[in-house]
């Protein structure tokens, strides 16, 4: 795909995370030798463990001083794309006068975790508070209690409520799905005229290298990672109400909580006994691919968007994948026709086709839509539109 030379100057505020690798190459695809990238340090002298490419780097350590000073470097430059809003961004954002030029690529932890946020819903759930958090109902409501007395009644110059601060002042905001931003709106967390941008980290090639249909085993994966909000005590309800056969539940916990990947691996071994397949050990991304390659079927019970990546992959390979109604990336699949399931519907023994695989024809559909919303032709060309005016 050839582009005509655009003559501006992007800058990254980022840190050393592993989606930064597929900025770089979007980015360069589309503006070459037009791009660079400020990563956040605690350390000069570290090495980046994610991060693998070397050219247009400058790092920026993590103090207020030196972001100040970058906020005057960011003069020079026409476009600055915020990848996730942490407090250090949120600083840069709130001392310039340029907002103009700033773009937000929502991450999603910069909402969600936020505790001055007042959800209309908790992103826990009930039996994962009660089973592997040691929380009940009443411990429920006194952290909300408790979350709403540091609103109102903390520092107003806290970490979060800089990053509040900050969000309401950007005019533009890229992510896969516009239902994020609705939701943000709707939450008054950001203008009411803020405008969504379409981006992903995710383009097909850039994760697929080929196009060959795979065959799935018919195990059963269950969430992302050691993480409360991928409510795994819910889950293991719900499945151990079916018969399950040879079938394996493979659960990945080596990436979050220790303990509490601790304890859903003790809940998981209890209910499933020997067809309790937790992953508590990092592995290659390969060993990772070829380990779920045995799930032709995937529950991931976020209520938020979470894990979008995995999603994306697990619908190219043909899986059937179980989501949470309340997910705004569940409600962005329906709306672009792709075939995923509710969780809060049709997870349930008296659905026949709960476990069985999508056929041939809706893996197909799904893998077609794939080719339409997350091609790199159909990415490049909205960074052109979007960047390069």
């Amino acid at each position: 795909m050839n582009f005509k030379m655009s003559d501006k100057k992007i800058a990254h505020v980022v840190t050393d995370e592993k989606f930064i690798n597929s900025v770089h190459w979007q980015f360069e695809e589309v503006f070459p030798c037009q791009n660079t990238f400020f990563v956040f340090v605690d350390d000069f002298h570290s090495s980046f463990n994610h991060i693998k490419f070397n050219d247009g780097i400058i790092k920026i350590k993590k103090e207020e001083e030196s972001i100040k000073l970058l906020n005057k470097k960011l003069d020079e430059y026409d476009v600055v794309v915020l990848h996730s809003l942490s407090y250090y961004h949120s600083i840069l954002v709130n001392n310039t006068k340029n907002l103009d030029k700033f773009v937000w690529s929502f991450w999603g932890g910069e909402f969600y975790n936020n505790p001055e946020v007042r959800f209309k819903f908790p992103m826990v759930g009930d039996i994962t508070n009660r089973k592997l958090l040691g929380r009940n109902r009443f411990m429920t409501i006194l952290k909300s209690i408790k979350n709403r007395f540091f609103k109102y009644f903390q520092v107003r110059k806290s970490s979060w409520s800089l990053i509040s601060k900050a969000a309401k002042k950007i005019d533009r905001i890229a992510v896969i799905h516009r239902e994020d931003v609705e939701m943000l709106k709707e939450y008054n967390y950001v203008k009411a005229n803020a405008k969504y941008i379409q981006f992903s980290y995710y383009p097909l090639e850039y994760v697929f290298k080929n196009y060959d249909q795979i065959d799935l085993g018919n195990n059963i994966l269950v969430g992302n990672s050691a993480t409360p909000t991928n409510n795994h005590g819910e889950v293991f309800e719900l499945l151990s109400k079916f018969s399950l056969g040879d079938r394996k539940i493979i659960v990945p916990l080596s990436y979050g909580n220790e303990d509490y990947a601790k304890k859903v691996n003790y809940l998981g071994r209890n209910i499933f006994k020997d067809s309790f397949l937790p992953l508590m050990d990092f592995m290659s991304f390969n060993e990772y691919n070829k380990l779920i390659q045995q799930c032709g079927i995937v529950v991931i019970n976020t209520y938020r968007q979470q894990a979008i990546g995995n999603i994306l992959t697990l619908l190219w390979m043909g899986a059937k994948i179980y989501l949470d109604n309340r997910n705004t990336f569940f409600n962005y699949l329906k709306r672009k026709g792709f075939i995923v399931l509710s969780i809060n519907e049709d997870l349930n023994i008296n659905n026949s086709n709960a476990l069985l695989p999508l056929s041939i024809d809706e893996k197909k559909h799904n893998r077609d839509i794939l080719k339409k919303e997350t091609s790199k032709e159909k990415l490049f060309s909205i960074l052109k539109n979007e960047f390069g005016k």
